[in-house]
């Protein structure tokens, strides 16, 4: 019986062990997060700014650091068409865009970026709790979805722009945030419909796989999409367009891509309907930046499967 009862006191211990085991695994990624106030991040970023060069993805590290990212949106003034943002996409075909890498704390940054900073010999600049490096941009590729340097086809050269923020305001108005998931490497509105979201996909278009931002419509409502400040000195270029599948329902509404840019809307909407293929427009080059907007509506969202491409136009 004595070595009965060790046994079961053994077991004990054992699920003790594995519970507590499991528990650090869980509450580890969470300590810490918000070890470093975003105003000291912010205030480092700032001491920085020379790093920064225009076009630049200035990335946040770790991603969940979304207050830093809001604080230095609303205080900081970057280069023309630099960018602050805790959300970067690349797909191992993709080219490698400028980026400058804000790590807070002691969380280790992904690999990948770390044999990038590797090969480019990239050198560290530690500012107390906060490092900087800042990784070049691929000479030439080919871009697809994403502040890439290139061609895409059926494009003009130049720069894509990365969704920063993400907004959903349904028939009757109500508000919908869609915060960018690291997990799902996309914008996803919570609470609404799986497919209501904005990230890189691939539709078939026209025939082709093509590499685009999905933004999926609502019915009689408005999905916004905001890009941040961008240098529109070159103008700017939209292409959308409907999944092949799409285009062939013959219940499908059309889908209205709206430009906006400080605050004032494109005097036609680029609209894709019942015709295969990317449709274009383009925005005449003004003095210095701006504030780009896109909003994409329907009167009804049956099987609008789109997406779309917005590109700076390049000197």
């Amino acid at each position: 019986m004595p070595s009965a009862r060790v046994a079961d006191v053994g077991d004990i211990l054992t699920v003790v062990v594995c519970g507590l085991a499991l528990a650090l695994t869980l509450l580890l990624p969470w300590w810490g997060r918000d070890r470093v106030d975003a105003d000291v991040v912010v205030a480092a970023i700032d001491r920085h700014r020379e790093l920064i060069q225009p076009g630049d993805l200035v990335l946040v590290h770790p991603p969940w650091r979304d207050d830093v990212v809001e604080l230095a949106r609303r205080s900081l003034t970057l280069p023309p068409g630099a960018h602050i943002s805790e959300a970067f996409t690349r797909r191992s075909t993709d080219a490698w865009p400028a980026i400058t890498v804000v790590a807070e704390g002691v969380h280790p940054w992904p690999a990948a970026i770390e044999a990038r900073r590797r090969a480019s010999h990239a050198a560290i600049i530690d500012d107390g709790t906060v490092r900087f490096f800042r990784l070049p941009a691929d000479p030439a590729a080919t871009s697809t979805v994403g502040a890439k340097v290139g061609t895409t086809a059926g494009t003009t050269a130049g720069t894509d722009l990365i969704p920063t923020r993400v907004e959903v305001s349904d028939a009757a108005g109500a508000r919908t945030d869609c915060p960018w998931d690291s997990r799902a490497r996309r914008h996803v509105c919570t609470g609404l419909a799986a497919w209501m979201t904005v990230g890189a996909d691939t539709l078939v278009v026209n025939g082709r796989n093509e590499a685009c931002t999905w933004a999926h419509p609502i019915s009689g409502g408005r999905v916004v999409i905001d890009f941040d400040t961008v240098d529109v000195s070159h103008g700017l270029h939209l292409q959308a367009a409907l999944s092949d599948a799409a285009v062939d329902n013959p219940d499908g509404a059309a889908v209205n891509y709206a430009l906006v840019v400080d605050d004032v809307p494109s005097a036609q909407p680029l609209v894709v309907h019942r015709r295969r293929g990317f449709q274009s427009m383009g925005v005449p080059p003004r003095a210095g930046t701006a504030r780009v907007q896109l909003i994409v509506s329907t009167e009804h969202d049956g099987q609008r499967h789109t997406c779309f491409r917005l590109r700076r136009e390049a000197p």
